[in-house]
């Protein structure tokens, strides 16, 4: 048995601690170094267990978290060991230092294949985005078309997922920017109708629909004009389905070290898209070939990892832009540094 020992995040408030260290929780899950020394004092040994897991296929394990402020009170994961609930704060000011806990094992079955891994979802729907994945997608835009028939046919979400999850993305984003929804401000595109004081917190949202407390993983994509304006996600479900969006929609708006933070004058001008990822399935291919055989346009998303650091996602959005597989898996490879022409 090997242990790995590290801290999380260290000195931040106890709010912002739990933000950073649920970020760094995903991205351990979801094998997606390199971690930083500035998320985990242990981010070396960490890294090197992440890169022998992508290597060798091998899941990490979520069991659970905590920070110095918890009182001793750790958060557990949940079933099938996706998620946690942690305790209220005791005092969301006090700086503290986050913790949490995995595990890693063998499969029984031996690992196939070459030695690039490619990762696919298949049930997925649609756009790109800085570090993603496949998706089922609902967006909002002028139109605002609803993309909840994909979701139905992948057997995640009940039917009209779609406009419930965009609505719960706006109110979070609404409610950080500091914008009264209790006003309806203008017809939402996303749910059909104006925003209003029914659905002035995202708890609200969470209570009235129960299937967004179950595990789920999330991207939430802004755009503004046509461009992109901010994209957050995490590529494997370790919180339940609501909190992750919520979380998302505030994030793409305001950590995208891309972008400028969205301001509440921009927010009429922000169309929202919220893709939630089903569980990565291996791809047994032996060559490129192949794979691009194996890939259904339009709906396949697709994580390429060569195991030795070079690890890049396109969501099913990309084949908007990218309609021919070959081009698909090119694009790919050279946004993960490795050579386009690799076979």
């Amino acid at each position: 048995m090997i242990v790995i020992s590290s801290d999380l995040s260290h000195y931040h408030p106890q709010f912002r601690a739990r933000d950073i260290d649920d970020e760094t929780i995903a991205r351990i899950v979801s094998c997606d170094p390199p971690i930083s020394t500035e998320r985990a004092c242990g981010a070396y040994p960490v890294n090197g267990l992440l890169d022998v897991c992508a290597e060798r296929d091998l899941p990490v394990r979520f069991l659970g978290c905590s920070t110095s402020g918890d009182d001793d009170e750790a958060a557990f994961s949940g079933t099938g060991g996706l998620s946690a609930r942690r305790p209220p704060m005791n005092d969301p000011y006090q700086r503290v230092v986050g913790y949490a806990a995995f595990a890693v094992w063998e499969h029984d079955e031996k690992n196939a294949g070459s030695h690039l891994c490619a990762v696919a979802n298949p049930d997925a729907d649609r756009r790109d985005s800085d570090d993603e994945q496949s998706s089922d997608s609902a967006e909002s835009s002028g139109a605002g078309h609803d993309a909840g028939r994909s979701m139905r046919d992948c057997g995640q979400l009940p039917a009209g997922a779609g406009p419930i999850l965009l609505k719960l993305a706006r109110v979070a984003l609404m409610n950080h920017l500091g914008i009264d929804v209790s006003e309806p401000r203008r017809q939402d595109p996303d749910a059909g109708c104006e925003e209003s004081s029914e659905s002035a917190a995202p708890a609200d949202i969470v209570v009235a629909h129960p299937w967004l407390g179950e595990p789920g993983a999330s991207f939430v994509t802004l755009r503004e004009g046509g461009e992109l304006r901010g994209c957050i996600g995490t590529l494997e479900a370790y919180r339940p389905l609501g909190r992750d969006v919520a979380e998302h929609a505030v994030g793409a708006a305001v950590r995208d070290p891309r972008f400028m933070p969205v301001t509440a004058d921009e927010y009429p001008l922000i169309d929202v898209e919220v893709s939630v990822l089903s569980k990565p399935t291996a791809m047994r291919v032996r060559s490129r070939k192949e794979l691009e055989q194996a890939l259904r346009p339009g709906r396949d998303g697709l994580i390429i990892d060569d195991g030795r650091g070079h690890r890049a996602t396109f969501l099913p959005q990309v084949w908007d832009d990218l309609p021919e597989p070959h081009d698909f898996v090119a694009h790919l490879l050279h946004k993960a540094g490795l050579p386009a022409g690799a076979s």
